[in-house]
């Protein structure tokens, strides 16, 4: 198993991180608790009318104040005697941490969090400094942690390569103009087709670039309708852009058995 994201306790600060992830387009995230729901927790939870504007943000609102028992003022009485009575002007809250618990991983399960419940997290797994697991008495959770180091070690072999690719040195030619020229070769109809195939394949790739194509010449054998013999093109880039070059030998075989190859 694999996660973008692992949060170890699904208490009111785990889900209200992976709702709020899940609500920022965050995928595949995974939270884990070692306790199994819905947990009996004798104790309550007492939500401020702060509080509750969070809960606003999370999704969960109306469902807590269905659930919940409202809080209006507060006596507080010292031992000596002495009573002070606070007032608000909003009340709080105050309900089951077992039906609160419950109702924040059913909102983080809507919003597409995977949750496992009974796993007992006993640390964290590191690869080069950094984290990259949690260590567990649950197998499937140390594949999980096996096979995110794979990943992340093939990514940071990308980025290493793209990252060289960046700091090579601008070449004084890139925002130049380039002229290519397309000549059918020896084959007769088939070589003039492969020709025909070759200037639409590098014209729409200039379009999609959003290049100019400029045609320099064009000669028609009376073979094909279309480009064929030789041909010259220019592309011209548009302002700023930048490009790196390389070379293909394209093979083709016949029109009817094969797609061209690459090589």
């Amino acid at each position: 198993m694999t996660a973008r994201v692992v949060i170890v306790g699904a208490g009111p600060a785990g889900c209200a991180a992976a709702i709020a992830l899940a609500q920022r387009g965050v995928t595949d995230i995974l939270l884990l608790d070692r306790a199994r729901f819905p947990r009996d927790k004798t104790c309550g939870s007492a939500i401020s009318p702060l509080g509750l504007r969070v809960l606003a943000d999370l999704g969960v609102e109306p469902e807590v104040r269905r659930l919940a028992l409202a809080i209006h003022s507060l006596l507080l009485t010292t031992p000596g005697g002495r009573k002070l009575h606070l007032r608000g002007g909003e009340a709080a809250l105050v309900l089951l941490r077992k039906e609160f618990d419950q109702l924040l991983v059913d909102r983080a399960r809507a919003l597409g969090v995977r949750f496992r419940d009974g796993v007992q997290v006993t640390g964290l797994m590191r690869e080069r400094e950094r984290v990259a697991g949690v260590r567990s008495a649950d197998e499937e959770i140390r594949a999980m942690a096996r096979d995110e180091i794979s990943a992340l070690e093939a990514r940071e072999t990308a980025l290493v390569d793209d990252l060289r690719v960046s700091l090579l040195p601008r070449d004084p030619n890139d925002d130049r103009n380039v002229i290519v020229e397309i000549r059918a070769g020896a084959g007769g109809e088939e070589a003039a087709l492969f020709a025909s195939e070759l200037l639409r394949m590098y014209s729409r790739y200039a379009e999609r670039q959003g290049w100019r194509l400029e045609v320099m010449s064009s000669s028609d054998t009376g073979t094909l309708s279309g480009a064929t013999g030789s041909m010259s093109t220019t592309l011209q880039s548009s302002p700023g852009a930048v490009g790196s070059g390389y070379a293909s030998r394209l093979t083709r075989t016949t029109p009817t058995t094969a797609l061209p190859s690459f090589e």
